[in-house]
C-alpha cells in the first residue's frame, strides 16, 4: 500500500496502481466529480470491476470454474499484478529468503497461491508442494523440494491486532 488504498495491487473492490490519466477519463465518460471518481475506484474496482460478479474470490473462483470470461481475466490480472510485485521486490532486495502469503486471499484461496508461484516459477525457480498447498488455515510451509526459496502461508488473526494497537493507543 502506498499513500492510500489504492497504491499497489488490486483488491476486491480497489483498483490498485493505475495509470492517472485514467482519472480524468472517468470522470469524462462517466460525468463523475473528483469525488465520485475516487468511489469507483475505491469501491467498483479491482476484482469486482473486472471480474462484473463480485469482490469475493470465492464468487470469483466459482465463476472462473464455469468458464466465465470476466472471472477469468480478474483472476489473471489479480495473479500477474501479484507476481509483478513480488519480482520487483525480489529485484530491489537482490534476492529473497522466503514469500509468504497471509490474510483472507492469502490464506485460503489455494488456487491464487499456485498460480501465483507458477507465475514466478519460470525466472526465480520457486515451486511450491501442491499437496500440502491444498490445506488453509494453518501455518504452512509450502515449499517445493526443488525450490529456491521457501513459500509460506501464516494464518493472521487481524482483529486481535487491531484490538491490541488499539489498547496501547489508550493504555
Amino acid at each position: 500500500m502506498g499513500f492510500t488504498p489504492l497504491a499497489g495491487i488490486m483488491m476486491g473492490t480497489r483498483s490498485g496502481d493505475i495509470d492517472p490519466s485514467i482519472i480524468p477519463f472517468v470522470q469524462k465518460a462517466l460525468h463523475l466529480n473528483s469525488d465520485d471518481a475516487l468511489e469507483v475506484f475505491n469501491k467498483e474496482s479491482g476484482l469486482l470491476g473486472v471480474s462484473g460478479i463480485s469482490s469475493d474470490m470465492r464468487d470469483i473462483q466459482k465463476a472462473m470454474d464455469q468458464g466465465h470470461p470476466d472471472a477469468i481475466l480478474a483472476i489473471e490480472m489479480y495473479v500477474e499484478r501479484i507476481g509483478m510485485l513480488i519480482a520487483s521486490y525480489i529485484a530491489q532486495l537482490k534476492g529473497c529468503d522466503a514469500i509468504i502469503f497471509t490474510a483472507g486471499v492469502g490464506e485460503n484461496a489455494t488456487f491464487i497461491r499456485e498460480r501465483v508461484i507458477d507465475y514466478l516459477t519460470p525466472v526465480f525457480k520457486v515451486t511450491i508442494d501442491s499437496e500440502v498447498n491444498k490445506k488453509r488455515g494453518e501455518f504452512l510451509d509450502i515449499t517445493g523440494t526443488d525450490s529456491s526459496m521457501k513459500v509460506y502461508v501464516i494464518p493472521t488473526n487481524e482483529e486481535l491486532m487491531i484490538a491490541l494497537d488499539t489498547y496501547q493507543l489508550i493504555a
